[in-house]
């Protein structure tokens, strides 16, 4: 199912799919019906208290920088929504009961690593245990655990490496292309205690990673679906949202303007449309 936006992030708010978009600053609600989906703006950020005078001083102190705001992941609990800058690295906080605006700077060794647009790409925020989980896409790739939103309190997780993405690493090295961005990169995160389940763009699977354990469960892959719907899903993926209800899976995709197959232009879809696409969770 496609769409004119460029989802970048999903969660759930009761049974209301939500989500984010790159390049616009607003909150969408995604209700699904025969034909697709129709996206349905919630909430603009520009209408929260404080978020205009940041967005000001990010364009000041950033003069060169076309985009100061990229919103990435995005998690919701006690009407709050969290939402990631991806090139600040900074998690938004949208607060729906005050209606103010605030935000945390996560700075440290491993974060200031990369290009700009290798920062903060998963959030999952727990607020009943006061637990938020970050992901840091690439260069390199990590999951990081605070408590109560204390940058302070990190630990810090590095999924075992797949082997669907070490397999794109040699057939590219054997093509003589480039593998810098190429590997496991983090790009969406769902977190139902005590599991964290992790979105693995390049290597188009969703990995489901016990906290309490610390270990990899299992391994979900719908690279099926992507090579149904996508000309050439390869080489660096093209999933950005992951969130769950108890019975469905729900991917968001950025087609990063890969053309869409002739069954995915059957389906409704077009090109240059990302799509969201809907599993059955079964017992995952």
């Amino acid at each position: 199912m496609s769409g004119n936006h460029q989802w970048s992030g999903l969660t759930l708010h009761g049974a209301m799919l939500l989500a984010v978009a790159d390049h616009e600053q607003s909150i969408y609600q995604l209700r699904i019906n025969r034909k697709g989906f129709t996206p349905v703006e919630v909430a603009k950020f520009i209408d929260f208290a404080g978020y205009k005078e940041y967005a000001y001083k990010l364009r000041k102190q950033q003069p060169k920088v076309k985009k100061v705001v990229d919103p990435e992941g995005v998690s919701f609990c006690n009407q709050k929504y969290y939402v990631a800058n991806e090139v600040m690295r900074h998690l938004m906080v949208f607060d729906m009961a005050t209606k103010t605006f605030s935000y945390k700077h996560y700075d440290n060794e491993v974060m200031r690593q990369g290009v700009r647009n290798a920062g903060i790409e998963g959030v999952a925020v727990d607020c009943s245990r006061n637990i938020t989980i970050l992901a840091k896409e690439r260069e390199p790739q990590r999951i990081f655990i605070y408590k109560n939103l204390d940058q302070n309190t990190e630990s810090q997780i590095l999924l075992p490496g797949s082997w669907r993405s070490k397999q794109v690493v040699i057939s590219m090295v054997n093509q003589g292309q480039s593998m810098l961005h190429v590997g496991d990169n983090y790009s969406g995160l769902y977190l139902q205690w005590p599991y964290l389940y992790v979105l693995n763009r390049p290597n188009h699977t969703i990995v489901k990673y016990d906290l309490m354990n610390q270990k990899v469960i299992t391994r979900r892959s719908f690279f099926s679906a992507l090579r149904t719907l996508y000309i050439d899903p390869y080489p660096f993926g093209l999933a950005e949202g992951l969130v769950m209800s108890d019975k469905r899976i729900f991917i968001a995709v950025d087609n990063n303007k890969l053309p869409l197959s002739k069954v995915g232009l059957q389906m409704g879809g077009k090109d240059n449309q990302s799509s969201l696409l809907i599993f059955d969770r079964g017992s995952f």
